[in-house]
């Protein structure tokens, strides 16, 4: 049961960190960085979308740090956290796209 509740809480707080993605580096007009401007490139054009390839490296490089951290601080039930974090968000990012 409790890494069913971790799976949970790992999709709860992609939902956190989207927001702080959105609102704390998506909107920093006088900082660029490589996320504002592809997010402000698809608030101008909301059928622009920042390209997969873009997205699989940030992925890539957070599963990296995440997965070991994660499995080093709280084993399985880490893990289950982290799997309900990146289903959370390909889930978000098919939702976002359709």
């Amino acid at each position: 049961m409790i890494v069913v509740l971790a799976f949970i809480g790992g999709a709860v707080g992609w939902t956190f960190v989207e927001y702080w993605l959105h609102r704390g580096w998506g909107h920093r007009g006088e900082a660029k960085n490589p996320f504002s401007v592809e997010h402000l490139a698809h608030h101008a054009d909301v059928s622009y979308f920042a390209p997969t390839s873009k997205k699989l490296t940030a992925v890539g490089a957070l599963s990296l740090i995440a997965l070991p951290a994660t499995f080093w601080a709280a084993g399985g039930i880490g893990l289950s956290f982290v799997g309900g974090f990146f289903a959370m968000y390909i889930a978000y990012e098919v939702i976002h796209r359709r």
